[in-house]
């Protein structure tokens, strides 16, 4: 299985070079005449890292179009008192201007070429990528790199961008931000968005100060689907060179659990979630938990949905459901109900193998640009990362006792629960019985 990492901290060695076969489709296409392009296959995945510490993470594959994503280890878990809220402010940043060329150039040169480029911000991570056509790579992966390595942190775009930051939260990420903080409560309790009364202590040499800490070649992964490898490397290193070495750890997460919060955000619907302690991304334990998400989803239909974060030190695993008026009581009760029958063990063989199916075609079913994000998610903790394929075999080995040994170490943590919306209809632990 996956080996688990916090982080790459190691004083870089010379390049090192591992390959992984993945399943291929056919290439031959001779039958098919009706078809413009081959049928899309996948090959091996190769990963190298580069004499500065930085990865590099590709798969190739008969694709005419490419996608490259640079992972850094910069998320909100990394934050503190004094900048909360700046890895999202990274995000609102992302493409303005940089030492290289303005926003203005780099948006004109993205849409001559045809590319998307986005930035995401999580807990773990902020991840900067390009959907492209494959030749233009060059181009791409020069962006990329001054997107990450060469930030100017302008004054006026910097007070710009605060303007339209949102403030405002969907009532299911404050209730998920609850359950983190409960969970957490620093580290990854951290939220992940921005408060408003924080926002105006975020200053450019607030994120300046963050991305000398944090964006660092041994922080950094980059991943390429439909990329020559050798093209990508030698891009990587000739992008990323000045890139400092010196890397800073991020701090590890301790689960605490036992905590409630009531977050009243309006006169509209209830939403509750009920967590315990989950498992890290990459260990022994995360395919039987993907199988036990699966049979929780089946199980509470339409009283919720199962929420299954893994991290790359620890998880956490719960149920999350939405309810109306004075129906929301019982309809949250059905739900973690559900959940706790589950995690008590209260599934057999058939629940199982039906669970690992729906695993396996959400696993295989990807398209170039899925797999490498399936890629960059496994950037924090392997330098092996599992091709769909293998990690559709790991999936199908898990067994009936693999789950429920899974379930039993989840169900022995205190379960954390967090409420928001029009809470006064959403009913308090110890009326959940926990």
């Amino acid at each position: 299985m996956l080996s688990a990492a916090l982080r790459r901290t190691a004083a870089p060695a010379a390049r090192t070079v591992r390959c992984m076969s993945g399943l291929s489709m056919s290439e031959d296409t001779t039958m098919i005449p009706t078809l413009t392009h081959a049928p899309q296959s996948f090959g091996e995945v190769q990963v190298e890292t580069l004499a500065n510490g930085v990865t590099v993470v590709t798969e190739d594959g008969t694709t005419s179009t490419s996608k490259v994503t640079i992972v850094v280890a910069a998320g909100s878990r990394n934050e503190g008192i004094e900048n909360a809220g700046v890895s999202n402010v990274m995000k609102a940043m992302a493409f303005q201007s940089n030492t290289q060329r303005t926003a203005l150039s780099t948006e004109r040169q993205t849409a001559s070429l045809g590319a998307k480029l986005d930035c995401e911000a999580g807990r773990e991570v902020i991840t900067y990528s390009a959907n492209f056509l494959r030749k233009d790579i060059e181009n791409v992966v020069a962006n990329l790199s001054d997107a990450t390595t060469s930030q100017a942190f302008k004054s006026w775009e910097v007070g710009d961008v605060k303007k339209f930051i949102s403030t405002g939260l969907p009532t299911k990420a404050v209730v998920v931000d609850g359950l983190h903080a409960g969970a957490f409560r620093s580290t990854l309790g951290n939220s992940n968005t921005v408060s408003p009364y924080k926002l105006g202590d975020i200053s450019p040499e607030t994120l300046a100060a963050y991305t000398e800490s944090f964006f660092t070649a041994g922080n950094m992964t980059v991943v390429g689907s439909g990329v020559d490898h050798a093209e990508l490397v030698d891009l990587v290193e000739r992008n990323f060179a000045h890139v400092k070495t010196d890397d800073t750890p991020a701090v590890s997460a301790e689960y605490h659990g036992g905590f409630e919060s009531r977050n009243s955000t309006g006169n509209g619907e209830t939403a509750v979630a009920v967590g315990y302690e989950g498992v890290a991304a990459g260990s022994e334990d995360q395919t039987a938990s993907l199988v036990l998400e699966a049979i929780v989803n089946a199980a509470v239909k339409g009283a919720g949905e199962c929420i299954n974060y893994n991290y790359t030190d620890t998880g956490l695993f719960g149920v999350y459901v939405e309810g109306s008026g004075d129906a929301t009581s019982a309809t949250v009760s059905t739900g973690v109900n559900t959940l706790k029958a589950v995690v008590g063990g209260g599934f057999d063989d058939a629940a199982v193998g039906a669970a690992k199916n729906r695993v396996m075609m959400a696993v295989l079913d990807k398209s170039a640009a899925e797999r490498a994000d399936f890629y960059s998610g496994q950037a924090l903790t392997t330098n092996a990362p599992l091709t769909p394929e293998a990690f559709a075999d790991a999936v199908d080995a898990v067994t009936t006792a693999d789950v429920k040994a899974v379930a039993k170490k989840i169900a022995a943590s205190k379960p954390v629960v967090s409420s928001a919306g029009n809470v006064a209809y959403a009913p308090y632990a110890s009326e959940l019985g926990l």
